[in-house]
C-alpha cells in the first residue's frame, strides 16, 4: 500500500491491451512489407524494360531484316516476349541458364 502522497512506481496492464497494441504492430509491418514490395517490383519492371528497350534498338537491322523475308510481327513480337520472360526469370534466379551442349555433373565436370 502506498502512503499519501507518494510516488507511484509501478503500472497495472490489462492482457487486451497487449494483444492490441501487438496486432496494430503487425498490422504496420505487413502494409511496410507490401510498400517496400511494390517498389522493388516497380524497379525490376523498370529495369527489364530498359534492358529489352537495349535489345531491340541493338536488333533493329534483325528485326527489318526478318520483317523483308517475309515474318509476321506476331512472330517478332512472340520472340520478344520470350526472350522478356526468360531474362527476368534469370535475373531473379529461378531458371537457371542451361548450357546446350552436354550436362555437367555436380563437381563440373562433363
Amino acid at each position: 500500500m502506498l502512503a499519501p502522497g507518494a510516488e507511484q512506481d509501478f503500472n497495472i496492464r490489462h492482457p487486451e491491451e497487449i494483444v492490441t497494441a501487438q496486432l496494430e504492430s503487425a498490422e504496420t509491418f505487413s502494409t511496410l512489407l507490401a510498400a517496400v514490395a511494390g517498389v522493388a517490383l516497380l524497379v525490376g519492371g523498370i529495369g527489364i524494360m530498359n534492358v529489352m528497350l537495349a535489345w531491340v534498338t541493338e536488333r533493329t537491322r534483325e528485326i527489318g531484316l526478318r520483317l523483308a523475308i517475309g515474318a509476321k510481327q506476331s512472330a517478332i513480337l512472340g520472340q520478344f516476349l520470350a526472350e522478356a520472360a526468360a531474362n527476368s526469370c534469370r535475373v531473379v534466379r529461378l531458371v537457371p541458364v542451361v548450357r546446350c551442349s552436354r550436362a555437367r555433373d555436380g563437381r563440373g565436370r562433363r
